[in-house]
Parts: C-alpha cells; sequence; structure tokens
C-alpha cells in the first residue's frame, strides 16, 4: 500500500525485504542501513536548521533596539 508523497521513496526496500524468508538478510544489507541512516541525519539538521530560522525570526521580530537602530547600551542608559 503506497501513501504518496516521500513514502514512496521506501516501497521498493519494503519489497525486498518482503521477498526474502523470514530472518534472511539481503546482500547489500549495509548499504541499505547506511542510506536509512544518513536520511534520519539529514532529517535531524533538517529539523534543528527550521529550529534556528524560528527562533532568530523571533528574535529579530520582537528585540525592540534592533528595529529602532539604537544600541543596547543606548536603552540602559535611557533606563538608569
Amino acid at each position: 500500500m503506497s501513501r504518496g508523497g516521500p513514502h514512496d521513496r521506501r516501497a521498493p526496500v519494503n519489497q525486498r525485504w518482503a521477498e526474502l524468508p523470514p530472518g534472511a538478510l539481503p546482500p547489500d544489507w549495509q548499504v541499505l542501513r547506511a542510506r536509512w541512516e544518513y536520511g534520519h541525519v539529514a532529517h535531524a539538521v533538517l529539523l534543528a536548521l527550521g529550529f534556528a530560522a524560528l527562533v532568530t525570526s523571533v528574535l529579530v521580530d520582537t528585540v525592540p533596539w534592533r528595529a529602532s537602530g539604537r544600541g543596547v547600551r543606548d536603552d540602559v542608559r535611557r533606563v538608569a
């Protein structure tokens, strides 16, 4: 059963595993495992980049002294 989208890429690997007898490994199982691991690394990197972009957008949008063109020291002098 194919759900579409990025899940279509895993269907050939699932088919290869389904054709094997129980407990057997395909001859290129190390290549398949490496591809699986690299996919997880790429996913983690993209999540980290997305989180960094989110945090950056919140900080840039909410820090008042960045929008006004003044520095942090100007705000400190004004309060004191």
